[in-house]
C-alpha cells in the first residue's frame, strides 16, 4: 500500500518525488503545480517540504502519493 516501504518511505522529499512523477508524465509547469498541490494537501508544508518522508506519518505519505496521481494517466 502506499504506507510501505520504498520510494515514498525513504531520503526522498515530497516536491523531489512529485518532480520525479512531473518528469516521467512529461507534465508542463511542474514546478508550479507541485507547490500549489503540496500547499493544499500537507499542513505547514514550508516546513516539511525539505524533510525526508520518511520522517511523515503514513496519512502524509498518502497524501503525497494522491498529489502524484494528479497528472493525466490518473
Amino acid at each position: 500500500g502506499l504506507g510501505q516501504p520504498g520510494l515514498l518511505g525513504g531520503g526522498i522529499t515530497p516536491v523531489e518525488y512529485l518532480r520525479f512523477v512531473a518528469r516521467i508524465y512529461e507534465l508542463p509547469d511542474a514546478e508550479a503545480r507541485i507547490d500549489s498541490l503540496l500547499d493544499y494537501l500537507l499542513e505547514d508544508y514550508a516546513a516539511v517540504r525539505t524533510r525526508p518522508m520518511a520522517s511523515f506519518s503514513t496519512g502524509m505519505k498518502q497524501k503525497v502519493a494522491i498529489a502524484g496521481c494528479t497528472g493525466p494517466s490518473c
